[in-house]
């Protein structure tokens, strides 16, 4: 069962072109979404893709502002306790990650994933680099390097491919997963509410 429309926090069909956003079922992060702008029967250039959505993103990061940073759903909302834990989430929102990355994209699609980016996923970066740079650390070397974000990435990346998987448990449950105990279909009605163009 395909849960994607419950999880779709913004939609927008003008004729010609439909954008929608909605939470994925195998999150990277707490509230990690993916943005698809659809073009029927023509096809436009990427900058041309890219200013069409860019209205989009700038409201779904302030959605993501007032939910997640304001807010604070992520720690102060109970039902959402579940989703977190897996995605490792927590501490302040900093900022969200605008990834123009997809394996699967149609000639008339442009998809962009939205990923809140949080203290915890910092921290995990920052021992990340700190472990791969700074094994033998000199005295005087400074600890407060930091790096590692497309590393950290993609190592997220694997894991949550992972479940989509045979022998993992959740390969053929993720959807309803999402819904029943992630609470993705509640997330998406509170950054439905934040959403304004």
């Amino acid at each position: 069962m395909d849960t994607r429309q419950q999880r779709t926090w913004f939609e927008q069909d003008d004729g010609p072109t439909r954008c929608r956003i909605f939470l994925v079922h195998t999150p990277l992060t707490f509230g990690h979404s993916q943005l698809i702008f659809s073009v029927h029967r023509q096809r436009l250039k990427e900058a041309a893709r890219f200013e069409k959505v860019a209205k989009i993103i700038k409201s779904s990061i302030s959605a993501f502002q007032q939910v997640l940073g304001s807010e604070k759903v992520h720690r102060k909302n109970s039902e959402f306790k579940t989703l977190a834990e897996i995605t490792r989430t927590k501490g302040t929102y900093i900022k969200t990650l605008i990834l123009r990355t997809s394996a699967d994209e149609k000639r008339t699609e442009y998809k962009i994933h939205l990923v809140p980016y949080f203290e915890s996923h910092a921290s995990n970066c920052k021992s990340r680099y700190k472990a791969l740079h700074f094994m033998k650390r000199p005295r005087n070397s400074a600890t407060d390097k930091t790096g590692g974000l497309l590393a950290w990435l993609g190592k997220r990346e694997t894991e949550v491919d992972r479940w989509l998987k045979d022998p993992h448990p959740w390969a053929k449950i993720l959807d309803q997963k999402a819904l029943k105990d992630w609470k993705m279909d509640k997330l998406a009605t509170l950054l439905k509410e934040k959403m304004i163009l």
